[in-house]
């Protein structure tokens, strides 16, 4: 009886280490993982959709708004755009949005335009400049031919009432992504070309009432394919999304 007994808890001690073992190697592969993640730009995990043909009725469904103009700031001396989906502004025309601030947690609009989208040869230069420095990330090789790299350099005016602490204002950067002149679905079949990736670099000091002028941000296109958009967005009061678009070329 004991024999069979021991022999019983030896059973049960080997499955608890067995099953320690594999929770032990699975939090090492998240963790792998989470790193990875956060360590390159990798686009290796781009796909293309089988079927290139139109989107979809249902696939092409609007869920988005058209931006709500308000009254523009009493600092503010240049034209205005109207930067919707159904006409997206053009390169170097103004647009309208809104950003956070830290002082009062809320969105305040700002102004913004696309200056240049520059491509091929010169584009991969400024990639393979940003990998060579000292970033905590990288740009990982485009996993398709039919792909190169692009990047877009933009200004962000922000008006002279948008709330800053004592030392300014912090990241005056953007965030925009990609989209097809639908904002649905692929960008000519490719599904993950949406993203768009910053890389300015934050000014010492920054105030409102200024220009920041350095904006550039680096994504991947098609090779000689100009019918996408660059868009931006926030969330109103009543959580809907609302975007700015501006042509691609």
């Amino acid at each position: 009886m004991k024999k069979k007994l021991l022999a019983v808890l030896l059973i049960m001690a080997m499955c608890m280490s067995t099953l320690t073992g594999c929770a032990q190697i699975m939090y090492g592969m998240m963790k792998k993982n989470q790193s990875t993640e956060v360590t390159d730009y990798d686009y290796d995990d781009l796909t293309i959709e089988e079927d290139t043909e139109e989107d979809t009725e249902e696939d092409t469904e609007d869920t988005t708004e058209t931006p709500k103009k308000e009254t523009p700031s009493a600092d503010v001396d240049f034209e205005v755009a109207e930067g919707s989906l159904e006409n997206p502004a053009k390169i170097g025309e103004w647009v309208e949005t809104k950003t956070y601030a830290v002082e009062d947690d809320k969105d305040h609009t700002v102004y913004y335009r696309i200056t240049d989208v520059i491509r091929g040869d010169e584009a991969k230069k400024v990639v393979d400049e940003y990998n060579a420095a000292d970033n905590y990330s990288y740009f990982e090789e485009l996993e398709y031919d039919e792909l190169e790299f692009c990047y877009i350099t933009y200004e962000v005016y922000y008006p002279s009432d948008f709330p800053e602490g004592e030392y300014g204002i912090f990241n005056p950067d953007l965030d925009f992504n990609m989209c097809n002149l639908e904002d649905s679905g692929s960008i000519k079949g490719y599904i993950g070309l949406s993203t768009v990736w910053d890389i300015s670099e934050e000014p010492e000091e920054f105030h409102a009432g200024e220009t920041f002028a350095e904006g550039k941000a680096v994504f991947a296109m098609v090779k000689d394919f100009s019918d996408y958009l660059i868009t931006t967005s926030y969330f109103d009061d009543d959580s809907n999304e609302i975007c700015s678009y501006v042509k691609g070329k």
